[in-house]
């Protein structure tokens, strides 16, 4: 949520010179670069410091960094000292309309502050589609959003909060943005079919199929200024900055997070539910685990072979809950996708993630028909059988 600030030398055509001439301004001084953004549902903060000098920004290591809380009613600790790379610390827990102070100075005598007001809320609720929805604010809730008819709406009863940002992300896409916007009000409606206007393709904004992350978060001005201002030498819009003795931002948010599964009425015969079982061998070539898993499949309304769909189940003996692409040829039956998994052992604390690319024709019959498994660079994993088990005749 949070962009970098990089002053560019600026080309200007001045009045009186010749069109073919360009006059390139000099860099200025260099200046400290501050960035923190508090989250008021976490305890753990940090502030990155940097400084800007001739275009190019680096870190600023051992200065002091300090976070005061202004108003810290039943704070014990109201003073937290950060360090590390970023800056970071343990602070009390941050109340709606609190005021915490920061200020950085460095070895160089350098000093910024800043502070900001926590924002809040007495009521958050999210809604899609039914059943599954409103989810009420503090509840880690799921929230269902038929694309062909629903909207998603974001209701907020806020405490000292100046804007509303919602993001919408899709962690099987590593993470990708589909859809952000900030504003002034504290409700939001985004309709379910919204295609996306800059893209040439007609990309629709809500895939369905596929699973999504929405965070809903109320903001402080600092914030709200920060992500709606900008410097712009051609329009003169100019950034707004709330720092002393340094630009970037000193801001606080308070956000929640939502699953979102974006569903659609099934009618291409190609849609429905399929069922792969199997055997996924390791690169070695042995057995990794049983596989049993399903795929309940949607058409994209854009791409004509375009498919996603939600897959759970087993996979090479793990619990496997997500959402992944394919494609299904209308003329050959070619069937394509791709899936994340591990492929570690379960003693791994953390395993590496492997895409395995699954390959093979769909049978219109319906008859079971077979899957090539392989991960990147062709490393061939055994086949698997897949079966269509429902969907539109």
């Amino acid at each position: 949520m949070v962009r970098g600030i990089r002053p560019a030398a600026v080309i200007l055509f001045l009045a009186g010179c010749k069109l073919t001439e360009t006059v390139t301004t000099p860099y200025g001084d260099p200046f400290l670069v501050v960035h923190s953004v508090l989250q008021a549902n976490q305890t753990r903060q940090s502030v990155i410091v940097e400084r800007s000098s001739n275009g190019f920004q680096t870190r600023v290591a051992n200065a002091r960094v300090r976070l005061e809380a202004l108003d810290p009613g039943d704070c014990t600790s109201p003073v937290a000292e950060l360090s590390g790379d970023p800056y970071v610390a343990n602070v009390c827990r941050l109340q709606p309309g609190m005021r915490v102070a920061l200020r950085v100075e460095t070895t160089a005598g350098e000093v910024v502050t800043g502070v900001t007001r926590v924002p809040g809320v007495t009521a958050m609720e999210v809604s899609g589609g039914t059943p599954l929805s409103p989810v009420p604010f503090g509840t880690a809730g799921s929230v269902l959003l038929d694309r062909t008819r629903d909207s998603i709406r974001v209701a907020v009863t806020a405490i000292s909060a100046r804007g509303l940002q919602v993001e919408v992300i899709r962690p099987s896409a590593g993470g990708f943005v589909t859809y952000r916007t900030i504003t002034d009000s504290m409700g939001l409606a985004v309709p379910g079919d919204l295609v996306d206007p800059f893209d040439g393709n007609g990309r629709t904004v809500f895939r369905v199929g596929a699973y999504y992350v929405l965070s809903a978060a109320v903001t402080d001005t600092n914030y709200f200024d920060f992500v709606r201002s900008g410097t712009n030498p051609l329009t003169g819009r100019g950034f707004i900055n709330h720092l002393t003795g340094g630009v970037g931002v000193f801001g606080s948010v308070l956000v929640q997070k939502y699953q979102l599964k974006v569903v659609a009425p099934q009618t291409d015969p190609r849609e429905g539910v399929y069922r792969i079982t199997g055997n996924v061998l390791g690169p070695t070539g042995t057995v990794m685990g049983p596989t049993d898993i399903t795929w309940n499949v949607f058409r994209d309304p854009v791409s004509t072979g375009g498919f996603a769909g939600f897959v759970y189940g087993t996979w090479a003996g793990r619990p496997l809950d997500t959402s992944a692409n394919l494609t299904i040829s209308d003329s050959d039956g070619s069937f394509a996708g791709i899936l994340l998994g591990s492929a570690d052992s379960p003693a791994v604390p953390e395993p590496l993630i492997d895409a395995y690319i699954l390959s093979g024709k769909r049978d219109s019959s319906r008859a079971p028909f077979t899957l090539d498994v392989s991960l990147a660079g062709n490393i061939h994993l055994g086949t698997l059988t897949a079966v269509q088990v429902s969907g539109p005749p």
